[in-house]
Order: C-alpha cells, then structure tokens, then sequence
C-alpha cells in the first residue's frame, strides 16, 4: 500500500496541477471566511483605521483591475513555464522535463496568481449597494490588495528562479541531487554497518525444477514494488518467488515476471497466484527514481550524451556530468547491497531478489559516454578520473573488478587517437585507477 500512495504522491508533485489547486482552494476558502468577517465587524467599521477602510465604487474599481491584471499576467507566467519546458526538452532531453515539473517555485508561482485571480473576483460578488447604505468589505479588499503585492514580488523571484534554472551546471546539480536522494532512500546502511543482529537460519534454497511462471497483465516500465506486501504473501501462503524483473525494467503484457515454489500444496491456481502478484507492482509510462536508481543515472548520462552530440559539441557540460556520476556512484560504492535471498522473521527463504550492484551502475553511467566521448580528450580523461575516484571507495573483489575492466574499455577506446600527447595523459590516469585499486585492495 505504501507503494501505491508514494507513487501516486509522485504524480501528484509532478504536476502543474496539485499545488496550484491547492492554494486556489485556500483561496477559495479566504473568499469565504473574509466577508462573513467583514459583516461580523460591521457595526465597527468607524474602528478601523482610515488605510484600511473603502468604499463600494473604490472595492468594485480595485478588485476588477486586481483579477483581470493577474488572470493576464498568469497568462504570461504559463507562457514562460512552456517556453521553458520547450527548451529543456530540446537542449537536455525530453526525460528531464520530470525534474523540472516537479519544481516547487513553478508550481507556487502559477497557484498564487491563479489564486489572487480567482479571489478577486469571488470577492466581487459580495461588493454590494443597499438603500440603507454601501456595502465595502474592508478586509477581505485589503487582503486582495496584499495578495496582489506578494504576487508581483512572486513574478520577480519566479523570473529570476527561471534564469538560474535552466542554466546547465544547475540543470546536472538538481538531477545528481535526485541520484543521491534515491541512493540514500534504497540503500541507506553503509559497509561496516551491522547487516542484522538477528541470527538466521541456514536458507533453504528453491527446487531445481522450473517454479510456476508468473505473467505480466501490464505493459510499461515497472515504477515500484511493493517488497512489504510481497513478502507477507508470500510468508502467509508459504511461498518461495524469485523475481525476473525489478523497478525499472521493462514489461511486455504476458511477459514472464516472477517464478513462484510452493512449499506446500494449495488450492490457488496459477491464475489466482498471478492476479495476486501483478497486484503488487506498479507499471508506467515513464520510469521514476523512487525505487529505480538507474532512473537518474539514465537522466544524467542523456544530458552528456546530448552535449558530445555534433549539434551540440558541449563538452564542459559532458565533464559536469561525469564528475556528478563519479560523486554518486563513490557514494554507491560504500554502500551495503542487501542480498538476492530475503527471508522471513523466521530465517525462512521467501523472495529471491534482482538487487543492483556497482557493475550494473557503472554500465549505465560510463558506457555511452564512453562510447559517443572517445574522441573527446577532456571527456576521457575526467571519465577515468571519476572511476578512480570510485575505486578509491569500493570494498570488495567483484567491485573492483568492475571499475578495473571499464577502466581498460576507456584506455582501448582511446587507442584511436592520434596526439601520441593525449595517450600518454590516459595512460597516466589509467595508472592512477590501478594504483587506487592496488590501494583499497589492502586495506
């Protein structure tokens, strides 16, 4: 279930839809409230001091230029939000429009001007004139006034936010932000760190024979896992399942997706167990970073891909991005990676897992900015460069091995180049990685 309400808070955080409708329902609530306020203190209104108090004509005259100027200058903001989005989409990939959605500042932005809008004009309706005397709510103008106040300032800190945003530097930041943000979410225990206090029993491991075959009845990516609720029903109705697929994996409908052992003989068909696991699953259209760290990686590695493009011949942006992996992936490698086999309270084998390693990371880090970046020089050296800095934090054989064999597809890559100067600045940081990894080897 937690799962589900995560995935559908995503959607919601990713939409220009959310916040703004939330702050013109506090607005719509402010409508409301002001006036009956503003008849409650009626009898007083002499009370209140001169800058606050108005007239019919000066409450009707205010609040219509206040609503058309923000319903105009909303306008002008969703203009420049679509604008922006356009130019992301072109000059960084149409992945990271994500991120950009998700921005808080855009999405208060348009909700306060929608909202000031809106107020004044629900406000209009209770601007009356009586035979025993005008009726002006003198709060409920002020506080129109205010809103229209804070609004303009909001479009100045919006504009300004803009400018900043889309720079490129800034751009490589947020989305390095969102890789370590899930690396921490995922894998939160460092090596050192206790595994688990509790002793387990030796895992009994699934027959040799072939498990039921579970099928898809969804076709996207898979977005999330709900691994709690998978390992209650499999705990419950004594079940070993070994999954085929993880989130960000591509499903095809009636792919297989999971195999499943019965401990003991059950009335559930395979229909039944089907329908019951493609329950704990969610599929999209798109792939999301909240259980799929891959997801940012992917993200980063496009907007260096798009730079070394001829179009674009961007290789400062390139680097950026390399040192940004480079930070993260170390910041992967010193992390614990909870085993394939999960079991139960009770030790028992319930879930066999596809976990990520370093050498999935790295293949999905280095690998097209290798190969669309050999014949960039700075971007070839910086590539070896955060590899060293990766094998400076990693801990076990397997991991080493991995930063070492992509370390040498990075120098024969190179072998091409035609500056004999060049070669010897790759081979010179292809010593360093070596040298790192000899390093951390004994420690």
């Amino acid at each position: 279930m937690n799962a589900y309400l995560l995935n559908l808070w995503d959607k919601a955080r990713n939409s220009y839809w959310f916040v703004p409708g939330a702050i013109a329902l506090c607005a719509l609530t402010l409508a409301i409230v002001l006036p009956l306020v503003d008849r409650a203190i009626g009898p007083d209104e002499d009370r209140l001091p001169d800058w606050i108090r108005t007239t019919t004509e000066t409450a009707r005259a205010t609040l219509s230029a206040m609503g058309g100027a923000m319903i105009t200058v909303t306008g002008t903001v969703f203009s420049i939000t679509i604008v922006t989005l356009s130019l992301t989409s072109q000059q960084f990939g149409p992945r990271l429009l994500r991120r950009f959605m998700h921005d808080l500042t855009t999405q208060v932005t348009l909700g306060v001007f929608l909202s000031t809008g809106f107020y004044c004009l629900l406000l209009l309706r209770v601007v009356e004139s009586r035979e025993d005397g005008l009726v002006a709510p003198h709060l409920s103008v002020l506080a129109g006034v205010v809103f229209t106040v804070l609004s303009m300032m909001m479009l100045i800190v919006y504009i300004h936010h803009v400018a900043v945003l889309i720079q490129a530097p800034n751009v490589v930041a947020s989305v390095a932000a969102d890789l370590d943000d899930a690396i921490d979410r995922m894998f939160p225990e460092r090596l050192g760190e206790a595994d688990d206090k509790q002793p387990r029993r030796e895992p009994a491991q699934p027959p040799d024979s072939q498990g039921l075959v579970l099928r898809s009845s969804k076709e996207g990516y898979m977005q999330a896992l709900a691994a709690d609720s998978l390992m209650e029903w499999a705990r419950r109705d004594d079940l070993v399942v070994r999954l085929r697929s993880r989130p960000g994996s591509f499903v095809a409908r009636d792919a297989p997706v999971a195999e499943v052992w019965r401990r003991q003989p059950t009335d559930d068909t395979r229909e039944d167990l089907q329908r019951r696991f493609n329950e704990l699953f969610i599929v999209g259209e798109r792939r999301t970073p909240r259980q799929d760290v891959e997801c940012a990686v992917d993200e980063l590695v496009e907007v260096a891909v798009r730079a070394l493009s001829p179009g674009v011949n961007d290789p400062f942006t390139a680097v950026n991005c390399v040192d940004r992996l480079g930070a993260s992936l170390a910041r992967f490698a010193q992390r614990r990676i909870p085993p394939a086999e999960r079991h139960d309270d009770d030790g028992v084998l319930r879930v066999i897992a596809r976990p990520i390693a370093l050498d999935n990371m790295l293949e999905a880090a280095f690998n097209q900015i290798r190969q669309y970046g050999r014949d960039s020089v700075a971007v070839t050296i910086r590539v070896l460069e955060a590899l060293a800095t990766i094998a400076d934090r990693v801990a076990t054989p397997a991991d080493r091995d991995a930063v070492r064999a992509h370390a040498e597809m990075v120098v024969r890559g190179a072998e091409t180049l035609p500056e004999e100067f060049d070669k010897h600045g790759i081979r010179d940081r292809y010593e360093q990685v070596l040298a790192t990894l000899g390093n951390a080897s004994q420690r």
